[in-house]
């Protein structure tokens, strides 16, 4: 990229080849990335490891980026999550309720999700059970329809 294009590599382009490699299964490299890289990993970094470390089932490189990510963010509840569910995918009941004892005591919070969409130039914002958008009354009948239409292309 450097020496082809005279462009340096930003926060992006690390954060794509962490997210390649953790997918991949190339655990070991993700992780080199994220340690070499020329800036200090932000919790994005070490959330793009623990996720490819659950799709794997790193257990051990798993819990280490947790603790990475917790440092950074002691009430994040998607770290502890994730490796809640694999702690439980390896059958570690015990670990599972300390961790789910641990989250209590600091009082995480799974944040909520949303999801947005821009209609005619306006954007939408829509969460989980959203009962508040004036258009409410249309969304949830197409949204039944659309899942219907899917439903019926995959069992075809």
């Amino acid at each position: 990229m450097e020496m082809d294009y005279n462009i340096l590599p930003g926060p992006e382009h690390y954060a794509s080849m962490v997210d390649l490699f953790s997918r991949a299964g190339l655990l070991r490299e993700a992780h080199d990335i994220v340690i070499r890289m020329p800036f200090e990993p932000t919790p994005v970094f070490w959330r793009t490891l623990l996720n490819g470390c659950r799709i794997w089932g790193n257990l051990e490189l798993g819990i280490h980026v947790a603790e990475k990510i917790l440092e950074l963010e002691p009430y994040n509840s998607s770290a502890s999550l994730m490796v809640i569910e694999m702690h439980a995918s390896a059958g570690k009941w015990k670990e599972v309720m300390e961790m789910r004892r641990q989250m209590k005591e600091k009082e995480a919070r799974k944040e909520l999700g949303c999801s947005w969409v821009e209609v005619k130039g306006r954007n939408h914002i829509f969460t989980t059970r959203d009962e508040t958008h004036p258009e409410l009354d249309h969304i949830y009948p197409t949204l039944e329809l659309l899942s219907y239409n899917m439903a019926e292309c995959v069992s075809i």
